[in-house]
């Protein structure tokens, strides 16, 4: 069983890779779809555990985990495009996610990357333990709906909100 907390994205390559040995100067890993074990060092790559990656929004930063939780709840109504989809649809797909995203500094291949992660660990049954890792960090607060800092939200900052339209055109 793969565990999700040694579940690894490292730069310069391309899927999910599992940490087999951590070394001083890199790490053996294992790409998950094919089995094959290759060594990174730490001067040539960068090594971002899936625990630890984050999704910029307008307010803060959220957790991989609960991207994946929103995209996994929506699934049903919202079908997820795949990664080689046109920009356009990948955009209003996240859009109808997490519609707080930066536009900024999350960019089209950011989207197609966690679709593609997405895909992967549904299609290997770790998108349940993934989502579990959200309700175990979570600490429970008193939940205020529709309120910041206790304003409610007005007609206007809803309307501020830009459309997947002039988001193009600002691209």
């Amino acid at each position: 069983m793969i565990e999700v907390k040694n579940l690894i994205a490292v730069s310069g390559v391309g899927g999910v890779l599992k940490i087999v040995v951590a070394r001083k100067d890199g790490v053996i890993a294992e790409d998950v779809t094919t089995g094959s074990k290759n060594y990174y060092p730490q001067r040539s790559h960068t090594f971002s555990p899936f625990e630890a990656i984050s999704v910029y929004t307008t307010t803060e930063a959220i957790s991989l985990a609960e991207v994946f939780g929103l995209m996994l709840g929506k699934s049903e109504t919202t079908p997820i495009p795949t990664e080689k989809s046109d920009n356009k649809t990948l955009r209003s797909y996240f859009f109808e996610i997490l519609p707080e995203h930066d536009i900024d500094k999350v960019h089209i291949s950011d989207i197609k990357k966690i679709i593609k992660w997405f895909n992967f660990m549904k299609a290997n049954d770790l998108l349940k333990e993934a989502v579990a890792k959200i309700d175990e960090t979570k600490v429970e607060e008193p939940i205020v709906e529709n309120k910041v800092a206790d304003e409610t939200i007005s007609e206007k900052t809803v309307a501020e909100k830009p459309t997947v339209e002039e988001v193009e055109v600002l691209k």
